[in-house]
């Protein structure tokens, strides 16, 4: 065999070997993580969603949990305690990339940072001092229903990141992360029926 041939050969060789971990490295492992995303260690004492540079800060104070963006009116426990079960039990499934210029990819930029954020939702916990415990950005859903594509993964799967990481997640857990403050209200807030205003005067 000529040295010609020799080179051809180590040149396809090497360029399949780039092709490869090109490749592997934006495919999704087809083994089962199942990470925490979240190390909680504190007690929950704030809890704030941004998205689109818009947010919505929510806060114990003694008994009671409190929407800051609505005056400090009551916010719906019962919702806040699915949001805070759902965090505890967010689980990376399947690794994507540690690379951050992919972040925009899967729209987990730091929506506080970033102009080009899109559709990312930030969530920050942290203690009564107001320190950041930990914190989570959650960016956008995969439906897969190709066995082959990831046979874990479910219509709620969603890709997400550590805030102090940029390794990226596919994770099989959904989040109740809504930025909006007034959807925050204690339910007794909304359910005001329309024969109690017959009048009003001025």
């Amino acid at each position: 065999m000529g040295n010609k041939n020799i080179i051809i050969i180590v040149f396809f060789i090497a360029l399949l070997s780039i092709v490869y971990f090109l490749g592997k490295e934006e495919s999704e492992s087809t083994d089962s993580i199942n990470k925490k995303i979240l190390n909680i260690t504190g007690t929950i004492k704030k809890i704030k969603i941004t998205k689109n540079k818009t947010s919505v800060t929510l806060f114990q104070d003694k008994e009671n949990w409190l929407i800051k963006e609505k005056n400090n009116y009551p916010a719906n426990l019962e919702k806040i305690k699915e949001v805070i079960e759902q965090l505890t039990k967010v689980k990376g499934d399947t690794f994507y990339t540690d690379n951050p210029d992919k972040h925009s990819k899967f729209e987990l930029e730091d929506p506080d940072k970033s102009e080009d954020s899109k559709g990312a939702v930030k969530i920050e916990i942290m203690d009564n001092t107001g320190k950041i415990i930990d914190g989570i950005i959650i960016g956008k859903s995969k439906n897969s229903k190709k066995q082959s594509d990831t046979p874990w993964a479910t219509e709620s799967s969603v890709f997400a990141r550590n805030l102090n990481s940029n390794t990226v997640y596919l994770c099989n857990t959904s989040v109740s992360a809504d930025n909006a403050p007034s959807n925050w209200l204690k339910k007794e807030f909304l359910d005001i029926k329309k024969n109690e205003f017959r009048s009003v005067t001025i």
